[in-house]
């Protein structure tokens, strides 16, 4: 996201980001594993079969802001370093200013694409790894 008139300051920029990603989103889904009901279960990552990997950052949505919780497609899903990094450091810089508690506390569950199944992408080679 550009630092724009929307968001004239990095630190409102930055806020909107973590906002995004930890669920005030068209899907209502935080990508951050762990935090909420909705958060990826299927993360792309052998470890992720056996454990939940409670702060790993996936990938997101695609470019309709649509979000496919389906380990094979990686680029939804996979974990990063280089996603997991900043959300921390935002994140934290977000606590230590704002006093109230974030919004995503109260995000119910849901956050699924209407009427979609695995099924329904099985056809689909958009992602095949």
């Amino acid at each position: 996201m550009a630092v724009t008139q929307t968001h004239p300051n990095k630190a409102t920029a930055y806020q909107c980001q973590v906002d995004y990603a930890l669920g005030k989103n068209p899907m209502s889904a935080p990508y951050l594993v762990g935090s909420n009901p909705n958060s990826p279960s299927n993360p792309h990552l052998a470890l992720a079969s056996a454990y939940v990997l409670y702060g790993g950052v996936v990938g997101g949505p695609d470019c309709n802001d649509n979000f496919y919780d389906i380990r094979r497609y990686w680029p939804e899903t996979e974990i990063s370093l280089d996603y997991v990094a900043p959300m921390l450091s935002i994140a934290a810089y977000s606590v230590l200013t704002n006093p109230d508690d974030p919004f995503y506390t109260s995000l119910q569950p849901g956050g699924c694409v209407p009427g979609f199944t695995e099924a329904s992408m099985r056809s689909s080679t958009a992602y095949e790894h």
